[in-house]
C-alpha cells in the first residue's frame, strides 16, 4: 500500500465520501451473498449488488478518480469485482430465464393464481392469468422469498404454493443453474471481502499517519 499519504483534508475527503462508503456496502454485500440473496429484479438486474462506481453517488465520482489516480494499485481489484459482479449477473440472468419460460412453473404459477381467486375471492386477479406473473415468481424463486407480505400483488398464491415453487430449485435443469450461479456468488463474495480488508487496512494506514478519526462524530 502507500508510501506517501495525502494531506489532512484530502484524507477527510476520501474516507467520507469513497472508503468508508466502499467498506460498508462492501460488507452488506457479502453479507448478502452469504444468504444467496441476490436481490434479482426483473427484467434483469440486482437490486443491491452494483459496480464500485455504482455505489457511490455521482458527486464522489472525481474523489474515487483521484484515489484510483494515487492508489493505481486498487484498480486492479476494484476491476476484479466487477468483473465478478458481470459473471454473477449472467449466470443469475440464465437461472432466471430458464425458470421464467418453464412451462412447469407456468402450469404452477396459473393454478396458484386460479386457487387464490377462487378460494380468497380477490378481485385482484379477476382479469385472469397472466404470463408475466411467472416472471415475478421466478424471481421470488432465485432469491428464495419466504412468505410475501400481503402488499405484494402475488403474495396470496405465492404463501399458498411457495413450497412447490421453492421445489423447483432442486429438479433439472434449475439444480445445475443454480448451483452456477452459487459458484459464481461465493468466488464474488470472496473478493468483496478481500476488497473491504484490502480498504480497512489502507484506511487504517492514512488515519494513524496523519491522525486523521476514521470517521467524523
Amino acid at each position: 500500500m502507500p508510501t506517501t499519504f495525502p494531506k489532512e483534508r484530502v484524507a477527510r475527503a476520501w474516507f467520507d465520501t469513497v472508503l468508508n462508503p466502499l467498506i460498508r456496502v462492501l460488507r452488506e454485500e457479502s453479507r448478502r451473498l452469504a444468504k444467496n440473496d441476490f436481490t434479482w429484479r426483473v427484467p434483469g438486474r440486482f437490486a443491491a449488488l452494483l459496480t464500485i462506481r455504482e455505489h457511490l453517488p455521482p458527486e464522489a465520482g472525481e474523489n474515487l478518480d483521484q484515489v484510483l489516480k494515487h492508489l493505481p494499485e486498487l484498480k486492479a481489484k476494484f476491476d476484479q469485482h466487477d468483473q465478478g459482479l458481470q459473471e454473477l449477473e449472467v449466470r443469475v440472468r440464465t437461472y432466471w430465464e430458464k425458470l421464467s419460460t418453464s412451462e412447469d412453473l407456468a402450469s404452477l404459477t396459473q393454478r396458484a393464481v386460479l386457487e387464490s381467486t377462487e378460494a380468497k375471492g380477490l378481485g385482484a386477479y379477476s382479469f385472469g392469468y397472466e404470463k408475466q406473473f411467472v416472471a415475478y415468481v421466478a424471481e421470488y424463486i432465485v432469491n428464495a422469498m419466504e412468505d410475501l407480505p400481503s402488499y405484494y400483488n402475488l403474495s396470496v398464491p405465492w404463501n399458498l404454493r411457495r413450497k412447490e415453487f421453492l421445489a423447483l430449485r432442486d429438479s433439472q435443469p434449475f439444480a445445475a443453474l443454480r448451483a452456477r450461479a452459487e459458484d459464481a456468488s461465493l468466488a464474488f463474495r470472496i473478493i468483496a471481502d478481500e476488497l473491504a480488508d484490502m480498504l480497512v487496512e489502507l484506511r487504517e494506514q492514512i488515519s494513524m499517519e496523519l491522525d486523521v478519526p476514521i470517521t467524523m462524530a
